[in-house]
């Protein structure tokens, strides 16, 4: 029994050993199928094959400098309102929710106030008062030429007139600042309420007013916003503002939104510097507005402040190499195997996925550059 265990042992170490030895010869043959020699390197067809490897050429490509920024999508003032009163009353037929949409000119709702019944009975009477003033300021003047009446009869006359005059008109303003037309306004028209209107186009954003609350004049009832002029609003460090100007591309792209980009254009640059943060605020119009925008949105943003064209090669085409860095361009192929020459590149800017070559010179636009896998042939020193 202990002569058979012995034999089995000898049998798995013997067969452990072929096998190690086999696996070792294959891993040298591999290795031996990739060869660099005077700055070559070949490899072959099945490897070149299996590492899906691809050719391709030098290009001219976009390659602009870019300043990064973050920001936010805003209105400017001109395309916000917020709703008041200019006198205070007791909001009245009011059915306004955020997010409804409102036409410039439109009702919102009406205040009511006791005081509005004076303030037009003020100016009606006034109004007749005018009728009685004018005619005798007219009467006087004449007996003041004539030298029948007195000088002093029609300056009384003048003044009374004109006085009466300007307090009309300062009722009538006051009426109109409140909605009530003084053409239509008669003793038997006398209203008790005011209607207030939508002052610009848009989306109701707050509602502050209640049916039945008294609204003071500084109160704001209600907000509008017209979203059909958004822009970005960035900020941009002092070091970077001296390379921008009005007219250059912003891409940015919105959070949660993925990877979508948008484009916009400088079109206007603030002069004043936060002292704390030293950055500059930076406004970009839309080229398109998206109906999904919505004011206060978070945005990351680049600005293109150059539009540089220059002869470029994907990234993945570099092998990197110590402090040097090179491109593999086709040398010899055959059926069997595929040889590269390795030539040395000065890279610029980088943008895409695409790198600047600097020393176009070196290469022929006929070259053909291996520019997917060249990182797996890493073996120049």
């Amino acid at each position: 029994m202990k002569n058979i265990n012995f034999v089995f042992l000898l049998f798995s170490f013997l067969l452990f050993n072929a096998c190690h030895q086999q696996a070792d010869e294959g891993i040298e043959i591999a290795a031996a199928d990739e060869e660099m020699t005077d700055g070559s390197i070949t490899v072959t067809a099945q490897q070149y094959a299996q590492a899906k490897m691809q050719l391709g050429l030098l290009t001219a490509q976009d390659l602009p400098n870019i300043v990064t920024a973050s920001g936010i999508l805003d209105v400017p003032p001109g395309h916000q309102a917020a709703v008041s009163a200019y006198a205070g009353g007791y909001v009245k037929n009011i059915q306004l929710v955020p997010g409804q949409m409102v036409s410039k000119g439109q009702r919102l709702f009406t205040l009511e106030n006791p005081e509005l019944l004076m303030l037009q009975q003020n100016y009606l009477e006034t109004v007749a008062q005018l009728t009685y003033l004018k005619a005798d300021y007219e009467r006087q003047g004449t007996l003041a030429d004539e030298n029948i009446a007195s000088q002093k009869n029609s300056l009384k006359a003048t003044s009374d007139y004109e006085a009466t005059l300007a307090r009309a008109e300062g009722l009538k303003a006051r009426l109109k600042l409140l909605g009530i037309n003084t053409n239509d306004l008669t003793p038997t028209t006398l209203t008790n309420s005011m209607t207030i209107y939508a002052p610009i186009s848009g989306y109701i954003t707050e509602v502050n007013a209640v049916q039945g609350m008294y609204l003071q004049p500084q109160d704001v009832a209600l907000k509008i916003i017209n979203t059909s002029n958004l822009h970005v609003e960035l900020e941009v460090f002092e070091k970077d503002i001296m390379s921008i100007k009005t007219g250059q591309k912003i891409s940015f792209r919105i959070a949660d939104k993925g990877n979508k980009s948008y484009e916009a254009r400088v079109h206007l640059i603030e002069k004043t510097l936060d002292p704390e943060t030293r950055l500059v605020k930076i406004h970009g119009e839309l080229d398109n507005t998206n109906a999904s925008f919505l004011p206060g949105m978070y945005v990351s943003a680049e600005i293109m402040t150059s539009d540089l064209k220059g002869t470029s090669i994907p990234e993945t085409a570099l092998v990197n190499a110590g402090d040097a860095t090179y491109l593999l361009v086709l040398k010899e192929r055959t059926p069997q195997q595929i040889t590269f020459e390795q030539r040395m590149v000065k890279t610029g800017l980088q943008r895409d996925g695409w790198v600047q070559i600097l020393n176009p010179e070196t290469f022929q636009p006929q070259d053909s550059i291996l520019i997917e896998g060249a990182f797996n042939l890493i073996g120049i020193e």
